[in-house]
């Protein structure tokens, strides 16, 4: 697929959120494949937001992120 926004080609991956040990709620982060421990090997996509899990595709170069929920 490519990006609408700056015709790159843009990568498959997954958009997830979790919670810490504590309850306090993690930013969204963007893995290749679908995360089974949602804290490591992430790239940050926002500061804080609740749980959730999305299969999307992301522009590397102008960081366009487009997912199904």
């Amino acid at each position: 697929m490519n990006c609408p926004k700056c015709g790159e080609k843009m990568e498959h991956g997954y958009v997830t959120a979790g919670c810490t040990s504590a309850g306090a709620m993690t930013r969204l982060e963007w893995y290749d494949r679908r995360p089974e421990v949602p804290l490591i090997g992430s790239i940050p996509l926002t500061k804080y937001l609740p749980l959730g899990n999305a299969e999307g595709h992301r522009c590397k170069s102008c960081r366009l992120v487009i997912a199904s929920c």
